[in-house]
């Protein structure tokens, strides 16, 4: 039990120790120190030279100070700590153990180390890397707004192509049922006006066998009206007569002339298309129209 707490003991008293190397060397000289050297200002130079020869000589103190304990842990562990200020003010460069001076050297080399993956994180000059990143952050934001916009723009020439198919489809389905319409709208009143002399045909010759009938029959002279032929009073008016044939004219020359305007129109919105990412390629030269899709005009 007590050797397991002897070297769980040490276990965290290594860790402290590297921690209180990497952790300072990373930040503090890493991060700071050695960027502001790179500094345009000289009195910012000037003191990140001064915060570096601080640090170098608090480094050295505070490695040479733990091989020191480490080898009086070999000689006397009750009083290594009150020893170590000790040893180092009347023999600092002294030690007994080899492997004191390797624990030493490690400590400056895992300095150096940390220090130097601290300065290689970001730019080597102080802010300009988080100004960087800002500025990828803006382009990448511009560039996706850029993008929706593209996609916007053509969405609505999409949409504008597709209303013109549309309309193009349905004036291809309703010219040939408007033309059915009126053929049998001419096929009805021709119906009405054969169904109208069948019928004053039929009382004509209805009315002339009852006279011929009531002749005989009567005992007296026929009306005079007998010799008159019979003639229908009432009129069988049609609510809508008139011929169609010039509305199916008109309407049969646009709908032979709607291909070319047809393709005129496409082609008019295509040059607005154009036209405008011509306007907005003066503004951000990246910008690209969408590709068209086969097809389309």
């Amino acid at each position: 039990m007590t050797q397991g707490s002897t070297l769980l003991g040490g276990m965290t008293q290594a860790f402290v120790v590297a921690l209180l190397n990497i952790l300072p060397a990373f930040v503090l000289c890493g991060m700071l120190i050695l960027r502001y050297l790179q500094h345009v200002s000289w009195w910012r130079k000037l003191l990140a030279f001064v915060s570096l020869l601080v640090y170098l000589a608090w480094v050295g103190l505070f490695n040479l100070g733990v091989a020191h304990f480490r080898d009086l842990l070999g000689s006397d562990p009750q009083q290594a700590v009150e020893l170590v200020l000790q040893q180092m003010q009347s023999q600092p460069f002294v030690l007994a153990n080899i492997d004191s001076w390797l624990l030493f050297m490690m400590g400056i080399l895992f300095t150096a180390i940390a220090a130097y993956d601290g300065f290689k994180s970001d730019d080597a000059y102080p802010g300009y890397g988080r100004r960087q990143r800002r500025m990828y952050d803006i382009q990448d934001h511009y560039d996706a707004e850029c993008a929706r916009l593209a996609e916007q723009v053509a969405a609505i020439r999409s949409e504008f192509l597709d209303e013109l198919e549309q309309l193009a489809a349905r004036i291809r389905q309703t010219y040939p049922h408007l033309c059915h319409l009126v053929e049998e709208k001419q096929a009805l009143i021709a119906r009405h006006q054969h169904c109208v002399e069948d019928l004053q045909t039929a009382a004509d010759a209805l009315i002339h066998r009852y006279r011929q009938q009531n002749r005989l029959h009567r005992k007296t002279p026929a009306p005079l009206y007998f010799e008159q032929p019979w003639l229908n009073s009432r009129e069988f008016a049609l609510l809508n007569p008139q011929n169609e044939s010039g509305y199916v004219r008109r309407q049969k020359q646009f709908y032979e002339s709607f291909s070319q305007l047809r393709e005129k129109t496409a082609n008019q919105i295509e040059q607005i298309y154009d036209e405008f990412f011509v306007q907005l390629q003066s503004l951000e030269p990246s910008l690209r129209p969408l590709p068209r899709t086969p097809g389309e005009v």
